[in-house]
């Protein structure tokens, strides 16, 4: 038995009586005292009865500890025939067997008694985890480490182990050396691009804002309102945006080239020294009138705070208005406020595109319900599916094996059945798996009403 392997062998007679059995202690190399009155328990269930055992494999909780137990029935040397006993062995699974399978597969393995009141944190968790209905249980030990946990079942589906595999976590320290790589870039880059902003900001705005409020302070020093701002084309000309300034009193002192196109002007001359507000924002948006004393760019030079607005009004030379956000940066000269810049663009196109994103939201979260009320339907009609193949296949092992128990009703009827007949109601019994189909068919039956039942929810409520 040290050559084999084997902790213990047994054989058992039809008639429920071990008629041998060997008991063998590998660590210490003896011959060990047979559980026999925990065999006899063990052979009086009913799945271990000599004329039902199948061939199994499987673990067992013997008084010292959890076995590896194989069973099979004695049959003829040709394997047919009735059952004549049972034979078994066993071997233990002890601290040596665990290690020689952690050996094997390269990882940390660890088994627990289902039913021990000493379970760490960690295997308590796994097991209301797994008690729940889960098939595996996946937990992380630590940053270099995850375990994953499985319930092992005995020979009579009863949970009887805990086993916890234990790996390292490559994947995951090479996911926080990544993210910290790019972490670093990002903000390498991002001090980067607000150097590089803050330079051109000054070079290409601000210090021209600052010659903007000379001038503006300028003019109003000397009191010259018709008077333009005295700025190169290479600056306000070749802005892009639109903007135009302001002196206190409300007159035009500059207006850039794009300003004029999007107010529909051909010169500035229409515009410079005159009331700027009655000709571009004398209206709001309803059709009100926007006096000038409320405009949000003349209320901001009194109050001493800059103003942006998203949705304004603007109104062109030949009548019509178009939407636009504009902002006023207030001009200050020796601490007081002179005059303002003000910035405008036109929103059209910005307010159709929203409209359209709007759009494509609303049809793809259609889509996303769609397409969920079809996985919530497709789901119980593989599952109804599925279990009908099972019944399909199932059927004729049935029908065989109802033919030879009418054959052996016949043979009763008439006087006597054959020991042959009733060797071959067994043989086709065993064929068709009948303990299996009996438990799976009424199953299988239940499922299909369940899964049809959720497929006639599920279209009542799309």
């Amino acid at each position: 038995m040290e050559q084999l392997g084997f902790n213990l062998v047994v054989i058992r007679d039809v008639r429920g009586k071990i008629v041998f059995a060997r008991a063998y202690d590998r660590q210490t190399r003896e011959r060990a005292a047979v559980p026999a009155e925990f065999l006899g328990e063990l052979f009086s269930r009913q799945q271990m009865e000599p004329v039902a055992v199948m061939p199994q494999d499987g673990i067992a909780a013997f008084p010292d500890g959890p076995y590896i137990v194989s069973t099979r029935p004695i049959l003829t040397s040709q394997r047919g025939g009735e059952s004549r006993g049972v034979f078994m062995l066993a071997r233990k699974f002890d601290a040596a067997e665990i290690e020689r399978l952690s050996n094997l597969t390269r990882t940390t393995i660890t088994f627990e008694r289902m039913d021990s009141a000493l379970l760490s944190d960690d295997f308590l968790r796994a097991q209301r985890e797994l008690r729940g209905g889960t098939d595996i249980a996946i937990e992380a030990l630590s940053e270099d480490k995850v375990a994953g946990y499985i319930a092992l079942e005995d020979s009579f589906r009863t949970p009887l182990l805990l086993m916890r595999v234990d790996t390292p976590r490559p994947i995951y320290a090479r996911g926080k050396l990544s993210q910290l790589y790019l972490f670093g870039t990002a903000l390498g880059g991002a001090v980067i691009f607000s150097l590089a902003i803050i330079f051109f900001l000054q070079k290409f705005i601000l210090s021209r804002i600052g010659g903007l409020s000379s001038e503006i302070h300028s003019i109003g020093k000397r009191n010259a309102v018709d008077e333009r701002v005295n700025v190169s084309g290479q600056d306000l000309d070749s802005t892009p945006g639109a903007m135009y300034g302001i002196y206190f009193e409300a007159n035009c002192t500059f207006c850039n080239p794009a300003a004029l196109r999007l107010l529909g002007y051909d010169d500035a001359e229409e515009i410079l020294g005159k009331k700027i507000h009655g000709r571009i924002h004398h209206t709001r948006a309803d059709g009100s009138i926007c006096p000038q004393e409320e405009c949000p760019v003349f209320c901001s030079m009194r109050t001493g705070k800059d103003a942006h607005l998203i949705e304004e009004s603007f109104w062109r030379k030949n009548g019509d208005s178009f939407p636009g956000e504009y902002s006023s940066r207030r001009l200050r000269r020796n601490g007081e406020v002179v005059g303002a810049v003000v910035t405008f663009v036109d929103t059209t196109d910005r307010k159709h595109q929203e409209i359209e994103v709007r759009h494509s939201q609303k049809l793809e979260a259609v889509g996303r319900l769609a397409a969920g009320i079809a996985r919530e339907i497709n789901t119980p009609i593989q599952f109804v599916g599925d279990n009908t193949r099972f019944l399909v296949n199932s059927f004729p092992h049935e029908l065989k094996l109802m033919g030879k128990y009418e054959e052996v009703l016949q043979a009763a009827t008439g006087g006597s059945a054959s020991a042959t007949l009733l060797e071959e109601v067994l043989a086709t019994r065993r064929d068709a798996d009948w303990p299996y189909l009996k438990e799976e068919i009424p199953r299988a039956m239940e499922q299909m009403l369940e899964g049809l039942g959720r497929v006639f929810q599920r279209s009542c409520v799309g």
